[in-house]
Order: structure tokens, then sequence, then C-alpha cells
């Protein structure tokens, strides 16, 4: 079975997900085409435990489960072990989300890959 692809493009070059560790600035980041998420920088915690993304992180996707999908946030984690977005709001901001037509705000939205 093929484990799903993450690239990470970021300004000042191009790196493969999984990479050691980095620090980037006007990333995108995405995943077998299905979706992706843009910010204005991502950081990767040394032995690849976590990505973490912030400043104005946008995702986007028109193929998440044949809905149309969208989200913003101030701050997104990826955790490899459990394949888990974590999108976050700030104090004063919550994540927003949109997908068919249906709106959800929430201080933070978990994002997990199906079993199947």
């Amino acid at each position: 079975q093929d484990k799903e692809r993450y690239e990470l493009q970021a300004k000042r070059g191009s790196y493969l997900f999984p990479a050691n560790s980095l620090t980037a600035e006007m990333v995108k980041v995405s995943m077998n085409s299905a979706f992706f998420l843009e910010a204005d920088k991502a950081n990767m915690l040394e032995g690849r435990e976590m990505l973490e993304l912030t400043g104005k992180v946008r995702l986007m996707s028109l193929l998440w489960k044949d809905k149309q999908t969208y989200a913003l946030a101030e701050k997104a984690c990826y955790h490899p072990k459990t394949e888990t977005f974590i999108l976050s709001g700030s104090p004063t901001s919550k994540v927003l989300c949109w997908q068919n037509g249906a709106t959800l705000a929430a201080p933070e939205i978990h994002i997990q890959q199906d079993t199947k």
C-alpha cells in the first residue's frame, strides 16, 4: 500500500515531507493533490514529530470526500504518527470552516485521515 505523499513548497526551495527539520516562509503543503494548506511560516521539530504552520493558515480542498472544503486558522499542526491536522485559532479568533454551504467556527478543529 502506498503511503500518502506530502510535499512542502517554500518561498526559498521545496522540501519533500518528511524532512529532518526545517524553517521556511510562504509555504504550501499538499497531500496527493486532495487538499493543500498555505501559511506564512512553517517549522518542523527535529525528529519529524510535528510540522507546525503559522500565520494566516488556509486549507483548501475540492476533493475531500467529494465536498468543497475551506478553512482559515491562525495555526495548523500536522502529526505524522497519527496522520492528524489540528487547526487552531487564537484567543481572539476562531477557526472558520466551510463545507458544501455549511459553516463552522470553533477554537480548534481536528482532521484525521480515514482508516479505510
